[in-house]
């Protein structure tokens, strides 16, 4: 897994939220800025990588700034970032409480410590 694997679903998340502020459907938004419905639907989903210049239009045309778009850095430990990252798309999943009982009992039996080691 990619260990910047959130960032994109930070930044799909907050782009769907900031369209649905403005009242903007995904294929609105796509042809504001040259992009296909089926581009916006997979970077709102984290699935696919938006570039720079695309962001930056988006932001334009969401009327806001490319850095409420963009999460800020985060400079934890790379077994942190891996945590957050499970969590994200546990939440994206809507994972059942059973599954996310399963994660902490991992780190349990860790010792408590998170890592990069599966």
């Amino acid at each position: 897994m990619n260990p910047y694997s959130h960032i994109y679903l930070e930044i799909g998340d907050k782009l769907k939220q900031l369209r649905e502020q403005k009242g903007l459907s995904q294929n609105s938004l796509a042809k504001m800025v040259g992009l296909t419905r089926t581009a916006i639907i997979h970077i709102e989903k984290g699935r696919q990588k938006a570039p720079l210049d695309k962001l930056y239009y988006i932001a334009e045309s969401l009327e806001t700034d490319i850095f409420d778009i963009i999460p800020p850095m985060r400079r934890p430990n790379a077994g942190h970032n891996r945590l957050i990252s499970q969590l994200d798309i546990a939440s994206r999943k809507r994972m059942e409480a059973d599954e996310l009982s399963q994660i902490f009992e991992a780190i349990e039996q860790r010792g408590g410590k998170i890592n990069d080691t599966p």
